[in-house]
């Protein structure tokens, strides 16, 4: 889509730089790619032993998330 795309737009819209937009996208890729490890995770868990529970999946998944936001604080 070039210079005029959707996200062309948003930048100029949102009033924020190409730096905070790419900054944005690369977060909410990562957000999207740790779910999908986990959830893989889980699922192949759930092949082999059997069903989680709610509440486990629901620890899995806070777990996960602080292990990742501590795994950011040190970059």
């Amino acid at each position: 889509m070039g210079a005029h795309g959707p996200a062309q737009r948003l930048i100029r819209r949102k009033h924020i730089g190409e730096r905070e937009f790419s900054a944005f996208i690369t977060a909410t890729a990562e957000r999207e790619l740790r779910g999908q490890i986990l959830d893989d995770y889980l699922a192949d868990h759930e092949r082999r032993k059997g069903p989680i529970s709610k509440r486990a999946q629901d620890r899995a998944r806070q777990i996960f998330d602080e292990a990742f936001a501590d795994y950011a604080k040190d970059d």
